[in-house]
């Protein structure tokens, strides 16, 4: 008999911290860590060497616990007007549990669409731009606001690459022969960006 209330009390001290453990935050989230839907908004100016332009991107993607990956879209306005299309991947760090700031990292790639205003052509409609390569990379930190809401700093090198080209011709031979004058820009920049993600 007493060998029978020893095993009841084992058995019931197990179910009371089987209990217990399923009650704690992983039976409060069964998916601690899923997959969420996230948007960042950011606007900052892009300073290079003889110039400086502002900025404004807008990126939706997925956040998987320090993880961010997104489809981007922008307005670069440094030196030639264009509309940066962009996969952005943002790494942060937890230095502290609890903390309100976070560092990360974060870097974009993709293709700058060329949106010339006529301040950019230099000779009207005989004059065409093409459409070429477009990052920028850097670090940041996020200042939590309130659940899932951050302000976001972050400073980095952006580059983005255009080719302008002026239709002309060559009056060298008797026949005048077609002969477009190609500019290729490699344009660097520090950028500067203030955002806000959901």
């Amino acid at each position: 008999m007493q060998r029978k209330r020893s095993y009841l009390t084992v058995v019931l001290i197990m179910m009371g911290m089987a209990l217990q453990a399923q009650s704690g935050p992983a039976a409060e989230h069964p998916t601690k860590d899923p997959v969420r839907f996230s948007v960042i908004g950011q606007m900052g100016a892009l300073i290079g060497k003889n110039e400086s332009a502002p900025s404004f991107q807008a990126i939706a993607g997925a956040r998987y616990r320090t993880w961010f990956l997104g489809l981007g879209a922008g307005l670069d306005l440094y030196k030639f007007r264009g509309a940066p299309v962009f996969v952005d991947v943002r790494k942060s760090f937890v230095v502290q549990p609890g903390s309100v700031f976070q560092p990360f990292i974060y870097a974009d790639g993709g293709i700058h669409y060329s949106w010339p205003s006529s301040h950019d052509k230099m000779d009207g409609a005989h004059s065409n731009f093409t459409n070429d390569f477009y990052m920028d990379a850097g670090l940041g930190c996020s200042i939590m606001m309130k659940p899932r809401h951050a302000l976001l700093l972050s400073a980095g090198y952006s580059m983005k690459k255009v080719q302008y080209k002026i239709d002309g011709y060559s009056f060298l031979d008797p026949t005048p022969t077609y002969s477009p004058h190609v500019y290729d820009y490699t344009l660097n920049r520090i950028s500067i960006k203030l955002g806000w993600q959901l």
